[in-house]
């Protein structure tokens, strides 16, 4: 990470914090892989915890998260992930679809 990078981590209620790292902090931080460092903003000179995280897809570590209280978030799966599970399901015939005679149709 450059001298000056701009740095997003998810705060707690889900909102993007907005910072300004040294090349130093960024350093800490090894992307795709668990990681926990305390970085300086160099906007405000106020020193936060963070740490990696995942971005919500299978296997992907991009993301970070910003630490209060020894308490990390935990984002939210989403919507779209759902339905394609639902989706797997129907397909894979788990789930079926009962018509009002009863039958496995839905006619």
């Amino acid at each position: 990470m450059a001298d000056g990078q701009r740095f997003t981590p998810r705060m707690p209620d889900g909102q993007r914090a907005e910072m300004l790292l040294n090349a130093e902090d960024g350093a800490k931080m090894k992307r795709g892989r668990p990681w926990h460092a305390v970085v300086t903003d160099q906007l405000t000179g106020k020193r936060w915890e963070v740490a990696g995280a995942a971005c919500g897809l299978p296997g992907c570590f991009c993301d970070a998260v910003v630490i209060v209280d020894g308490k990390r978030d935990k984002p939210k799966r989403p919507q779209w992930r759902k339905g394609a599970a639902q989706m797997k399901k129907m397909a894979d015939g788990a789930v079926h679809l009962r018509g009002e005679d009863g039958n496995n149709s839905a006619t």
